[in-house]
């Protein structure tokens, strides 16, 4: 009789391997599909709260392997490995418990799985702004499902202390926002109107005392900027879901209103004042915020 601790890393090995599986092709995923191997996921994932360090590391497989390893590139990405990850009622809809972000008014988070399920989701949110996916979502039917999808992981934002896991809780708030505001313009506007999200994602003074973070700010922003360049799509994609330059000066002026300096009252004060920063990851992040801004007005 195997031991909990061979059995966990056996359902590991496991849930890789079908990972790697899952990924390779429509043809793969169906067969999976059909035989509901996808169980050894969702079961050990969303259900078994005996043993969070398995659930940790699976979530963990889910975002490196599956979700995020395509963010990077939409033509990776096939129809049912999509329907997958935006079923809502297998996997979403757990993702969100995990993260404080479903229905319930007195789930806060998993105090173990909040800060993985919130990455996976901040990956299904980044994934979503290509046009590809977004076909594949309106092709599946799937239009339900990613409205809640939204909707619970804007609850799960709110619900996330920040604050309370030090730096790595920060961090992965900051990627959390930045992949949910970067997803759409109806998602950057959200952001934008929304006090709390606003000050946890662009102020500069919570990372005061790290000046690293500062520099973690300002990349995600210039990360987001990026993203809704027009350059970053292919010909002949939708743009629709792409931010406009107008959008994108939204999120910049936002950041001085975030970050009041005595004497440079204009987010180009405060990064041109970074920029001389003696902190080398602090510069870098400024110049690098600066020519992201300066690349999207001249795409337009």
């Amino acid at each position: 009789k195997l031991s909990n601790a061979n059995l966990s890393t056996l359902v590991i090995r496991c849930a890789s391997t079908l990972i790697d599986l899952m990924v390779l092709s429509d043809v793969a995923m169906e067969i999976i599909l059909s035989k509901r191997l996808d169980d050894i996921l969702l079961l050990n994932v969303l259900n078994d709260n005996n043993d969070p360090l398995m659930q940790i590391s699976i979530l963990d497989l889910l975002e490196t392997k599956m979700a995020c390893n395509t963010a990077g590139s939409s033509t990776t990405v096939h129809r049912l490995q999509c329907r997958w990850l935006y079923d809502y009622s297998r996997l979403v809809n757990g993702l969100l418990f995990m993260a404080g972000g479903d229905e319930s008014e007195e789930n806060g988070g998993d105090a173990f799985t909040c800060g993985p399920a919130l990455r996976v989701l901040s990956c299904l949110m980044q994934l979503s702004s290509y046009p590809k996916v977004q076909s594949f979502i309106v092709t599946e039917e799937q239009t339900d499902d990613y409205r809640l999808l939204c909707q619970g992981f804007h609850r799960s934002l709110h619900n996330f202390d920040y604050n309370s896991g030090g730096e790595l809780s920060r961090l992965a708030f900051l990627d959390a926002v930045s992949s949910y505001a970067g997803s759409s313009p109806h998602a950057m506007n959200a952001v934008l109107d929304d006090a709390y999200l606003t000050e946890g994602w662009l102020s500069l003074a919570i990372s005061a005392s790290n000046p690293k973070m500062k520099a973690a700010v300002l990349n995600s922003i210039a990360s987001v900027i990026d993203n809704a360049s027009s350059s970053t799509l292919t010909e002949g994609e939708n743009r629709s879901k792409t931010l406009s330059s107008s959008l994108v000066m939204r999120l910049f002026d936002r950041v001085s209103s975030i970050n009041p300096t005595r004497g440079q009252p204009s987010t180009t004060g405060i990064l041109l004042s970074l920029a001389r920063s003696p902190i080398v990851e602090t510069r870098l992040a400024s110049y690098n915020l600066m020519r992201s801004l300066s690349q999207k007005c001249n795409a337009g």
